[in-house]
């Protein structure tokens, strides 16, 4: 869970809206308020999650409001307790909530929160008039928001079997199977900004001499070693893989069309560099394509760099 995170921009997401929608629905049916949502809140504000659909409700789904505003959901937050509020008039405290403006001067909200204990946000209504929210409307409200909560936890939970079948063990780089599928998201993703990619391929030199020489303890430091620098190197939006026993994948975003040589350099600085138990320097052969921005085909690239790879291990052993 990322705190930077809108679950509308997720398609993990997506599943449960609808299904949070009904809810809401039927929340503020019962709770005969006329406004009813399901709030979010991240460093870059509070966004409506889910809006009730009754006719009288002002806002609608996607609403983000800024952080700082002097919402009834931003105390709920700040405070992670139940908020009640009869009549927002009647409290200075309210002058400058926008919501009043509107004239929703009665709330009833609750905090919601990630498996991991982490904000979430609120589940709310609003009324027009002062109101006198009875105890039930809040024993049905937590009923609501322990549906929301479960719906979080059961989703993360499929988040994380996931993550769980597309990552290498042993590394914790992705698989073949996690490239291939970002590497595809990836790719549209740098069509529509017009940035090329570059694909790159890794071997480590000589895995099976020093596995024979020095003890496969040695060849998995050498494995894990090469993931650490993979991932310490490249950009955040940057994907790396482990797609065999000693063979890396990684697809870079490039500035400019030299950009990857740039970074194929870099990557073999850092390689040579690193520190291994093991009494001799860590090597890998780095081969490197563009990737073109149709008809994208990722096994056949990965092939293609492979053969660009091997070009480069055959030229480091001439000389």
């Amino acid at each position: 869970m990322t705190e930077t995170l809108w679950i509308h921009d997720s398609e993990d997401y997506q599943c449960i809206l609808e299904k949070w929608q009904n809810t809401v629905d039927v929340m503020a049916e019962a709770c005969m308020s006329p406004a009813g949502f399901i709030v979010q809140h991240t460093k870059y504000g509070f966004m409506t999650a889910v809006a009730s659909s009754n006719a009288e409700n002002p806002y609608g789904t996607g609403t983000v409001v800024d952080p700082d505003t002097n919402l009834y959901c931003k105390r709920v937050v700040e405070t992670k307790k139940v908020l009640c509020v009869n009549d927002a008039t009647k409290d200075r405290y309210w002058d400058d909530n926008p919501e009043i403006k509107d004239g929703l001067i009665a709330y009833l909200g609750l905090p919601i929160f990630w498996p991991n204990g982490e904000m979430f946000g609120t589940i709310c209504i609003l009324n027009f008039k002062s109101t006198h929210y009875p105890m039930i409307f809040q024993k049905l409200m937590f009923q609501f928001r322990d549906i929301i909560e479960a719906d979080l936890q059961l989703l993360e939970n499929n988040k994380l079997l996931r993550e769980m079948a597309i990552r290498d063990e042993l590394t914790g780089l992705y698989n073949r199977r996690g490239f291939k599928d970002l590497a595809q998201q990836q790719h549209k993703l740098a069509c529509r900004l017009r940035q090329s990619v570059g694909l790159l391929y890794l071997d480590i030199d000589d895995l099976k001499e020093i596995n024979d020489q020095v003890g496969h303890a040695a060849g998995d430091e050498a494995i894990k070693a090469t993931a650490k620098v993979l991932q310490e190197a490249l950009r955040s939006n940057d994907i790396s893989a482990r797609i065999g026993g000693d063979e890396f994948v990684a697809m870079v975003f490039l500035e400019a069309l030299d950009t990857m040589e740039i970074v194929i350099e870099r990557l073999e600085r850092r390689l040579i560099n690193e520190k291994m138990t093991f009494e001799r320097p860590l090597s890998v052969s780095i081969g490197g394509i563009l990737v073109p921005e149709q008809d994208v085909n990722f096994e056949k690239l990965v092939v293609s760099a492979d053969k660009k790879m091997y070009q480069n291990k055959k030229s480091k052993k001439k000389n």
